[in-house]
C-alpha cells in the first residue's frame, strides 16, 4: 500500500508539471506571428509534407528531424503553422517529463516539481512570440540522452548506452550544434572514468555505436535522394560559417556570460554552479578518492549541462540561453539545496528546514526579477485584444493583434487576385522572410533557397542572387520584396500600415 501511494504521488506529480506545461505553453503558442522565424521553419516543413526533398529542394539550416517530425504532423493535422505551434508545446511538456525524472532521483520530490514550474515561468514565450523552434525539439532528445546515460549507471545494460548513443544522433539531427556539443560531452566524460575509474572500452563502443547507426539511416536517405552535398552545405557548412562570425574572445565572453533581470545573471551562475560541482567531484578523483555511484552520475550531468552551455554562443538572446539553460536548472538548485548550507551553516544547523529557508532566499533574489518580467509580459499579451483571420488559411486559430491582421489580410487577398488572373505564376521572395511563401499552396522553389539572406549567400551558394535575378526577368514570377527596385516590376497597391514590404508584378501584367 506504501509503495502504490508513493507511485501515485509521482504519477501525480508527472501529470501535474506536464499538464501544466502543455496549459500556459499551448495559451502562448497561439498569440502573434515572426514572419521570419515562423517561415523559416514552416516552409521546409509544407514543402516536405508537399513531397519535396529536404535540402535538395527546400532550405534548412538545421538537421532533417526536426522537419520530418513537423511534415509528418502537418500531413496528419492540416497544413497551418498553429498545428507546428501545438506540437512544440508538446514536445515542451515531455521535457519537463524528463527534467523530473532526473531530478528527483537526487532532491525531493515536491522539490522538484518546483523546480519545474520555475522553468515553466522562465521561458521566452511570455516576452517574445512562441516558435516552433529546432532547438525544443534537440532538448527533448537531449534530456532524454542524460537520463538514459543516467539509468545505464543504475542497471549497468548495455542497451542504454546503446540507446543514449542512438539519441545524441538524434539530438543531432534536430539541431546539429546541440548533437555536437552532447557527443562530446559524454565521451569526455566516458574517457575521464576510464582513466580514473578504470571504467570499460566497451562503453564507450556501445555509445558510439548507437550514435553511428542513426547517422548511417539518415545519410543512406540522403545519398539515395541525391541530397547529401546540399545537406552538407545547409546543415554543416553553414553551421560552421555562422558559428564563426563572431568567434574572438570579447564576443564569446560576452555570450558565454549571458545577462539577465537579476543583478546576478542566473544565465550565468546556472553553468558556474556545474563548475563548482564538476570541480568538487574532480579533486576527489585526482586525489584517488573513490566517488559514489551518485557523484559519477552529478558528474555526468555537469559535462552535459557545460555542454549545452555553449549553445548560447552565437547568439545569446532569451530564447538560446533558456533551451541551453534547461538541463542546468536542476544542477543549480541542486548547488544551493546540498552544497550552499554549508558555507553559511555549522553542520549542526544544515537540516531540510534550513536548506528549504536557503534555497527560498536564493530563489527570491537571483530568479524573482526575471520571473517577475516574464509574467507582467504575460499579462500584457493576454490582456490585450485580438482577432482571428480566414486568410492566409496557414494562419488559421491564431491570434493576430487589429495591425496584424488587416497586413495579412490585404498580403493575401492582393496575391490571391492576381493568381486568379494569372493562376500560374509562381511566388518569389527577395528578403529574408519565408512566411509569405506559405500563403499560396504548395509553390515551386526555383532554387533549394527561397530566402534571400545575406549570411547564406555569402556562406553556401554564394551564386543566389545572380540565380534569382535571372529567375525574375525569365520566368516572371509574383515578388514579395522590400524593395521597388526590381527591373520591368512594378508595385501591386495593397493597404500596408505594418510591414515594410511590397508586392511586385511585371509591369506588363499590372491591373
Amino acid at each position: 500500500m506504501v509503495f502504490l501511494k508513493k507511485n501515485l504521488w509521482t504519477y501525480l506529480q508527472l501529470l501535474f508539471i506536464f499538464s501544466l506545461t502543455l496549459i500556459v505553453a499551448g495559451y502562448f503558442s497561439t498569440i502573434g506571428v515572426d514572419p521570419h522565424h515562423d517561415g523559416i521553419i514552416l516552409k521546409p516543413a509544407l514543402d516536405t509534407a508537399n513531397g519535396k526533398m529536404l535540402f535538395k529542394e527546400s532550405f534548412t539550416q538545421y538537421g532533417a528531424l526536426t522537419t520530418l517530425i513537423q511534415s509528418l504532423v502537418l500531413k496528419i493535422f492540416g497544413r497551418y503553422l498553429i498545428v507546428l505551434r501545438l506540437l512544440t508545446v508538446f514536445f515542451y511538456g515531455l521535457v519537463s517529463i524528463f527534467i523530473w525524472l532526473i531530478w528527483s532521483r537526487f532532491l525531493p520530490k515536491l522539490l522538484v516539481t518546483i523546480i519545474c514550474i520555475v522553468w515553466i515561468l522562465l521561458a521566452p514565450y511570455y516576452h517574445w512570440t512562441f516558435l516552433s523552434w529546432s532547438s525544443v525539439y534537440a532538448l527533448f532528445f537531449q534530456m532524454l540522452t542524460a537520463y538514459l546515460f543516467m539509468i545505464y549507471f543504475e542497471k549497468k545494460k548495455m542497451i542504454y548506452l546503446l540507446l543514449a548513443g542512438s539519441f545524441t544522433a538524434l539530438t543531432f539531427w534536430s539541431r546539429q550544434p546541440v548533437g555536437i556539443f552532447l557527443l562530446m560531452s559524454i565521451i569526455g566524460f566516458q574517457l575521464l572514468m576510464m582513466f580514473f575509474q578504470k571504467g570499460k572500452t566497451k562503453e564507450i563502443i556501445s555509445y558510439v555505436l548507437g550514435f553511428i547507426f542513426v547517422n548511417i539511416i539518415f545519410l543512406i536517405w540522403l545519398i539515395i535522394n541525391g541530397a547529401v552535398l546540399d545537406w552538407w552545405r545547409q546543415s554543416i557548412q553553414f553551421a560552421l560559417f555562422f558559428g564563426k562570425m563572431n568567434l574572438n574572445i570579447k564576443d564569446v565572453y560576452k555570450n558565454l556570460l549571458a545577462p539577465s533581470y537579476s543583478a546576478l545573471s542566473i544565465w550565468t551562475l546556472f553553468p558556474v554552479a556545474c563548475i563548482i560541482i564538476a570541480i568538487k567531484t574532480l579533486i576527489k578523483l585526482f586525489n584517488n578518492k573513490q566517488i559514489l555511484k551518485k557523484e559519477t552520475v552529478i558528474l555526468s550531468l555537469c559535462f552535459i549541462s557545460l555542454a549545452s552551455w555553449l549553445q548560447y554562443y552565437p547568439i545569446n538572446c532569451i530564447r538560446h540561453t533558456y533551451w541551453a539553460a534547461t538541463p542546468m536548472i536542476g544542477l543549480f538548485t541542486y548547488f544551493v539545496f546540498i552544497y550552499v548550507p554549508k558555507f553559511f551553516l555549522p553542520g549542526k544547523m544544515i537540516n531540510f528546514l534550513s536548506r528549504y529557508l536557503i534555497l527560498f532566499i536564493v530563489f527570491s533574489i537571483l530568479l524573482l526579477p526575471d520571473i517577475a518580467y516574464r509574467i507582467r509580459d504575460g499579462y500584457r499579451k493576454i490582456n490585450q485584444s485580438y482577432v482571428y483571420i480566414k486568410q492566409p488559411t496557414v494562419l488559421k486559430n491564431i491570434k493576430l493583434t487589429q495591425p496584424e491582421a488587416l497586413f495579412y489580410r490585404n498580403l493575401t487577398e492582393t496575391i490571391n487576385n492576381y493568381l486568379q488572373l494569372h493562376p500560374k505564376t509562381n511566388i518569389v521572395t527577395t528578403g529574408a522572410d519565408a512566411l509569405y511563401l506559405t500563403f499560396v499552396n504548395n509553390q515551386e522553389n526555383f532554387h533549394s533557397i527561397f530566402i534571400n539572406w545575406e549570411i547564406i549567400n555569402s556562406s553556401i551558394y554564394p551564386d543566389y542572387l545572380k540565380q534569382l535575378n535571372h529567375y525574375i526577368q525569365t520566368d516572371k514570377p509574383l515578388v514579395i520584396a522590400t524593395t521597388d527596385n526590381i527591373k520591368n516590376y512594378c508595385p501591386l497597391k495593397f493597404e500596408n500600415r505594418y510591414n515594410n514590404i511590397r508586392i511586385l508584378a511585371p509591369c506588363f501584367y499590372y491591373n
